[in-house]
């Protein structure tokens, strides 16, 4: 018998820039709580129902992994890309349109493949 699907999801993306990683996301509507370890490395973190986003201070520059790559599934995606496009990032994909559904991707400040997926389009 198969385990029932997780009930939270969590993303964590481990960063050497935490202030434009934070206004980038926060662009994208995530408001981040911020905390900092007893090491002082500063934790960002972000909540809505079943899913929470991550970002994670590191210090040396290889600790930074940017083959991750997640879909964030939002309302709309045309007023997305005009904030992308100000962030000066590398759209991979312009948005388009395939089974009910809009997709776009792009890549954020640390590089990390970021699909964007609304819920429907005209």
């Amino acid at each position: 018998m198969f385990a029932p699907p997780p009930s939270f999801t969590t993303i964590t993306l481990r960063t050497t820039n935490t202030e434009v990683m934070e206004d980038f996301y926060f662009q994208l509507g995530m408001l981040f709580n911020k905390w900092t370890s007893e090491d002082e490395r500063e934790f960002f973190t972000y909540s809505n129902n079943y899913f929470e986003f991550c970002l994670i201070e590191v210090v040396k520059e290889d600790e930074v992994t940017r083959n991750l790559e997640f879909t964030l599934v939002i309302d709309e995606i045309d007023g997305y890309l005009e904030d992308i496009k100000k962030f000066n990032l590398e759209i991979i994909t312009q948005p388009w349109n395939e089974n009910n559904f809009r997709y776009m991707t792009f890549r954020d400040p640390d590089g990390h493949i970021v699909n964007l997926k609304s819920k429907n389009y005209l």
